[in-house]
């Protein structure tokens, strides 16, 4: 994973990393374009209302691709927004919002379509965001998640970083240090979860 020492709006949005899934399969996690929001719309009716509640904690309808564009036209110096492509598919996205060019806090949020799911994508594509966040002047990342999704709250644990998970009015809050880059040995994967009252 190639990081640059800043990670400037301009760069943001030009980023591009290439990997590989589970299967071998060549993917490339790059920047979302304005065009992509056509493609995520048509996508929708292979996402289940399960993934979307998961996602958004909430039950949703199709978007408009209005909607869409808010995720995929944006200003790379308060939103890192990415785009997974598995071959030549779009499997799924991702974002770090903050609320000023220098704010170092940042809210992710990301989505895989359910026939990518279980191929490492997600831990793919959350690595690269939360490991490029830091060169982009986010050094805490924080995610609200829902109670049921056992998976992602282990994959944040599974990250190396420094990770506290709190029970906050009806969900997970997770919030990553990643002022360091990973250390697997001082903060090892565990399924537990801290719970404050």
């Amino acid at each position: 994973m190639t990081v640059p020492n800043r990670l400037t709006a301009a760069l943001a949005q030009q980023l591009a990393i290439t990997t590989e899934a589970n299967d071998g399969t060549e993917v490339i996690i790059r920047a979302s374009h304005p065009d992509d929001a056509a493609t995520i719309v048509a996508l929708y009716p292979e996402v289940s209302r399960r993934s979307l509640y998961m996602r958004f904690l909430r039950v949703i309808d199709k978007p408009t691709l209005k909607q869409v564009q808010r995720y995929t036209n944006v200003d790379f110096s308060v939103h890192l927004s990415l785009i997974v492509m598995y071959g030549d598919q779009l499997a799924g996205a991702g974002r770090i919002i903050r609320t000023k060019p220098e704010e170092t806090v940042g809210e992710l949020s990301c989505m895989m379509v359910d026939k990518f799911q279980r191929k490492g994508l997600g831990r793919l594509l959350v690595a690269n965001m939360i490991e490029q966040a830091r060169a982009w002047g986010v050094t805490e990342i924080i995610a609200l998640v829902h109670p049921q999704n056992g998976p992602m709250l282990r994959l944040f644990k599974s990250l190396g970083y420094p990770c506290q998970i709190l029970w906050e009015e009806g969900d997970y809050m997770v919030s990553i240090d990643n002022r360091s880059a990973p250390d697997f040995i001082a903060n090892p994967p565990y399924d537990g979860v801290e719970q404050s009252a």
